[in-house]
This record gives C-alpha cells, structure tokens and sequence, in this order.
C-alpha cells in the first residue's frame, strides 16, 4: 500500500493559479517593492510602474479611504496571527479588480515589510 505522501502530486505554482507574488513597504503607502510581472496583464500596467516609489501608484488604483483602513485592518491582524487576509477593489485601466491579499510580516535592513500574494 502507497502512503498518501506518495499519491499527493506536487502543487502548482501560484502564478498558474492567478496568484501574483508582491513585497512591498508595511506603511499606509503600499509603497511596492516588487510585484510579479504578470501583473499587466490582469491590471493593464507594467510592475515596474506600479512599483515606482514616488507617488504610490498601487495605492491610487485603490478608493482613497480604503487603503488605510486597509493598512488599520492588516496590522491588527498581524498582532493576533503570524499572517493575514485583506479584500479590496483596485480601479484599473481595464476595469475594476476584486482582490484577496494574503500576506506576513518581515524584516529586512531594519525595514518593516510586507509578502504574500494576490
């Protein structure tokens, strides 16, 4: 008889499943660091754009009031559990995106950041 650790095939890569890879700065800024490339073609701008430090523009793709209570709603979920969950609409050049943030908190060079996917 095969134990179930043989029979379980290897999971797919999340990009496959249309989830996109992000790290970006734990601040109200959602100032990104990077997002996975295949990025434009769901939200109709190139990462590296979305990615700029000057003028959040991730953030601007999102309503103005939510991104901080967003930012309210991830920190409060950070100090209960060693990651977190968010949904939020993003206004894009190809029409509105519903999306689900799942993420963890991290360190790196004394800076608070964020991962996960979306």
């Amino acid at each position: 008889m095969r134990t179930a650790a043989e029979v379980v095939t290897q999971l797919p890569v999340p990009s496959r499943l249309g989830m996109l890879r992000f790290e970006r700065l734990n601040e109200a800024s959602w100032a990104l660091l990077y997002l996975d490339p295949g990025c434009e073609r769901y939200v109709g701008l190139p990462a590296t754009e979305l990615c700029a430090l000057v003028g959040s523009p991730y953030a601007s793709l999102m309503e103005p009031k939510a991104r901080y209570c967003l930012h309210d709603a991830i920190a409060l979920q950070l100090r209960a559990s060693p990651h977190y969950v968010v949904h939020y609409t993003l206004h894009t050049p190809l029409g509105a995106l519903n999306l689900m943030e799942v993420g963890e908190a991290y360190k790196q060079h004394n800076r608070q950041l964020l991962r996960g996917y979306v």
